[in-house]
């Protein structure tokens, strides 16, 4: 007597997930959170960079590298599921976070973890690095902490 064949067990396909969200205190709109340097929404036909008059914040995380990104500005508020990329210019549906090394090279966000980032030069994946982050003004950014990323803040 023949058992009947069992079903394949699906407990061995493991999906994608996230992680680890990014802390809701380092993101968001307020003093001390993470700037976005620049984003290009869906439609507008340009990248908005970030500026006195129209300021970008990650308001929350979708996955790794997709964050809702929020623009506050004179051509009124936006709002958009992003990707995160390591160039300066983005293409249509990304934005980018530029952080300053402490050797004054200019590098931007391809990943965000809650202590650290992974930073490359524009859209150079071989200057790839893993390093833990501050969070400084734009005026004092530059050189202040060795082997650290210093990302803007708002």
């Amino acid at each position: 007597m023949r058992y009947p064949p069992r079903r394949p067990r699906t407990s061995n396909i493991k999906e994608k997930t996230m992680g680890r969200p990014i802390q809701k205190r380092q993101i968001q709109a307020g003093d001390n959170r993470i700037q976005v340097t620049a984003a290009y929404f869906t439609g507008d036909g340009a990248v908005t960079p970030t500026s006195v008059n129209s300021k970008l914040y990650i308001d929350n995380q979708r996955s790794s590298r997709k964050f809702t990104v929020k623009g506050l500005g004179a051509n009124g508020d936006k709002s958009e599921v992003l990707t995160l990329v390591g160039k300066a210019t983005p293409a249509e549906g990304e934005f980018c976070i530029q952080c300053i090394l402490d050797d004054s090279t200019v590098t931007y966000v391809t990943r965000l973890h809650n202590r650290t980032v992974s930073v490359q030069e524009d859209n150079d994946p071989t200057t790839l690095q893993h390093l833990p982050f501050t969070r400084l003004t734009e005026a004092t950014d530059e050189g202040q902490v060795s082997n650290k990323a210093n990302i803007d803040v708002q």
